[in-house]
């Protein structure tokens, strides 16, 4: 059976639309753009049609492009639940690996090829009777502008169906992908965009298809209630939940927590005019640990003025002491500015500087309230340095509104 049975046996609705509209003889479809959430599928449902045609047209050749050839090789080729799942058996249609090239060769003289687009002029003046872009998102658009856009205009082979191209993506940001599938999908306005697969309206010779995981169903409800779960103990962000699950179009701006136009803006404000010193009125004052750049540095601000400052130059110096610093400093800044909260950090973002004892994504929080004071210590297990500042400066930010809400 091609696609075989393991796959026949799992078809979701969204795929089966895709495969209709693939398959569909009163209007070719030449260009396909999905738009789903993680674990929906897209990428084994690419692999399933590029192997049934390259099954069902001798001599035909198909590409399947990552944004790098390592990625390529991990999504696809080594997975092995992907391809050995994917292939039909041998005594239906023979084929064979070449593992340097990454390409499946069939009896009937149908190739499949795996590339990276970290190197997109090696695949200049190559034939296609297909291609599907994953991750398309994360791919410059000149890989499809400038290497394939030509290939697949060409014609049609005799016997064969016309050349098409496939995009598949979670989102990433306002971008050239997100562009296409508005394109494609006719929507002008981003509230109409669809939810439970393909879009009402397309354009000619286009397919568009938007899945969000809470309407899917391929993840299971109670995975979803976790992830949730996890925000709210700031092992995940809201934004990374929205985008990943719910193909939510996350900005840069979102994404920052203090943006540079917010910095910016503080030289042009004249705070003495909106100093209180009134110690009845609540203010709630920072500690944060990037002025001090790489080295362990805290230091206290209440707006733009600079309360404190301590850097902490042991790189033995145990977690627990830190945590205790932390605290101190919080007590420090609240009774130097008359604040009503203080909230201070410190941790080891990466992608160095890690010890045993404070590995990378060691974060301490310091938080003194009008109640007393505290400090804690979480430990998040990402190496990227960008990705550690913001789930730091969350989760503090995330203890402090749960001590609000007492």
């Amino acid at each position: 059976m091609i696609p075989n049975k393991i796959f026949q046996d799992r078809l979701e609705r969204p795929t089966k639309q895709l495969l209709k509209a693939f398959d569909c003889i009163t209007e070719v479809i030449r260009y396909f753009v999905l738009e789903w959430h993680r674990r929906a599928h897209k990428t084994t449902d690419a692999i399933n049609l590029i192997i049934r045609e390259a099954c069902k047209y001798p001599r035909s050749k198909y590409v399947y492009i990552a944004p790098t050839q390592v990625m390529a090789r991990e999504i696809v080729w080594d997975d092995p639940n992907m391809l050995p799942d994917a292939l039909p058996d041998k005594d239906e249609m023979s084929w064979k690996r070449n593992e340097q090239k990454m390409t499946i060769t069939f009896g009937n003289g149908s190739i499949i090829k795996l590339w990276g687009a970290d190197n997109p002029d090696a695949s200049r003046g190559i034939d296609a009777d297909g291609v599907v872009f994953d991750e398309y998102a994360l791919i410059k658009p000149s890989t499809w502008t400038e290497s394939y856009r030509s290939i697949i205009a060409g014609p049609k082979k005799p016997g064969h169906r016309e050349r098409w191209a496939m995009f598949l993506y979670t989102p990433k940001g306002q971008n050239h992908a997100s562009k296409m599938f508005n394109i494609a999908s006719c929507v002008e306005n981003e509230f109409e965009l669809p939810e439970e697969g393909k879009s009402e309206e397309h354009k000619p010779g286009w397919f568009a298809s938007r899945l969000i995981a809470d309407k899917s169903g391929i993840i299971e409800r109670k995975e979803l209630d976790a992830m949730l779960q996890e925000i709210e103990d700031g092992l995940l962000t809201q934004v990374e939940y929205d985008q990943e699950q719910q193909c939510r179009r996350v900005t840069d701006e979102e994404r920052t927590l203090i943006t540079s136009a917010m910095l910016a803006r503080l030289d042009q404000i004249q705070w003495e005019n909106y100093r209180d010193t009134k110690e009845e009125i609540r203010r709630i004052v920072s500690i944060d640990p990037a002025f001090g750049g790489d080295i362990c540095s805290l230091k206290g601000f209440e707006n733009s003025r600079e309360l404190c400052q301590d850097n902490v130059k042991n790189p033995n110096m145990r977690t627990n002491d830190i945590v205790v610093r932390a605290k101190q400093m919080a007590e420090e800044v609240r009774r130097i500015s008359r604040a009503s909260y203080g909230l201070s950090t410190s941790g080891v973002a990466g992608p160095d500087g890690g010890t045993p004892d404070k590995p990378v994504g060691t974060i301490c929080i310091g938080l003194a309230t009008p109640g007393g004071s505290f400090g804690k210590q979480y430990q998040f297990h990402y190496p990227e340095r960008i990705r550690n500042k913001k789930i730091f400066a969350m989760t503090a930010l995330n203890l402090l509104r749960r001590e609000l809400l007492k």
